[in-house]
């Protein structure tokens, strides 16, 4: 987070999107294990975003996909042919290309017609998703069958390690990621084998500005910002939705909701020199 000299401050916190729906009957998914056949790969694209530090396509790391089977009139099945109940499968990018594959071959099974994706990420290029993709929080789904995020934390300063910033004494923002979500619902007669997965950023920014307003040619007013802190900020959320799903083609009403913890942190800047 950076505080230019006419007092910009940027903070982000959470609003965004998901996921998915409920199952009243399963069925048995078949896998197809033809080593000639053709593997499920994603095509990841990255929504716009008003944030001060980005991810973007050009430095979208590995992410997390879950996918389960869909009914004809949109009902998901219990089984999953990618990912599991509480975490998805890390999808990792090929080469320099804008191709993610998974560790393993997964093919798109003769008996499903349509399938819902779910993707997730706070990495960029070059951070390990050995630790998961979600920094501590946790993916899952509810009795109702819709996923969610829960337990998702903006990151705070180190206070013991030196701001990159030489003025600041700490700067939320400037440790903070992005959390990304993704999902869609595509039909195998559409494209078994590639994905694209359209992410969005589940995070806002809020900008305070101090300003000399109406200030006349001969005023010579200053403004000087020592700080500038968002307070009584919840400390995690729980991001959760319910999709409605159009069957009759591609696209997708849903309701989000962030659901807050009751406690109370501060995020913001410190500066050194005003």
């Amino acid at each position: 987070m950076k505080v230019p000299s006419n007092s910009t401050v940027t903070f982000a916190l959470l609003t965004c999107a998901m996921f998915v729906s409920s199952c009243a009957s399963d069925v048995e998914t078949d896998t197809n294990i033809d080593p000639e056949g053709s593997a499920i790969n994603f095509s990841p694209s990255v929504g716009h975003t008003t944030r001060a530090t980005e991810t973007n396509i050009n430095n979208l790391g590995d992410f997390a996909v879950v996918a389960r089977g869909m009914h004809h009139d949109g009902i998901l099945y219990d089984a999953f042919l990618i990912g599991s109940g509480s975490a998805g499968d890390i999808a990792h990018r090929n080469g320099n290309s804008n191709i993610w594959n998974l560790d393993h071959n997964v093919y798109w099974p003769s008996s499903l017609e349509q399938v819902m994706f779910f993707a997730y990420t706070t990495l960029k290029t070059g951070e390990s998703s050995e630790s998961g993709v979600l920094d501590g929080a946790k993916f899952g789904f509810d009795t109702s069958k819709n996923p969610y995020i829960d337990e998702y934390q903006p990151k705070k300063a180190d206070l013991t390690v030196k701001s990159d910033d030489e003025a600041a004494v700490w700067s939320d923002g400037n440790v903070q990621k992005d959390l990304l979500v993704a999902y869609t619902k595509q039909k195998r007669a559409d494209n078994p084998t590639n994905v694209n997965l359209n992410f969005q950023h589940a995070l806002t920014q809020i900008s305070i500005t101090a300003r000399q307003k109406n200030k006349l040619s001969t005023d010579h007013r200053i403004v000087k910002i020592k700080g500038a802190w968002i307070v009584n900020a919840a400390q995690k959320g729980k991001l959760s939705a319910d999709l409605n799903y159009n069957t009759t083609d591609k696209t997708t009403t849903d309701t989000k909701t962030w659901g807050n913890y009751t406690d109370k942190t501060t995020y913001g800047s410190f500066y050194n020199q005003i």
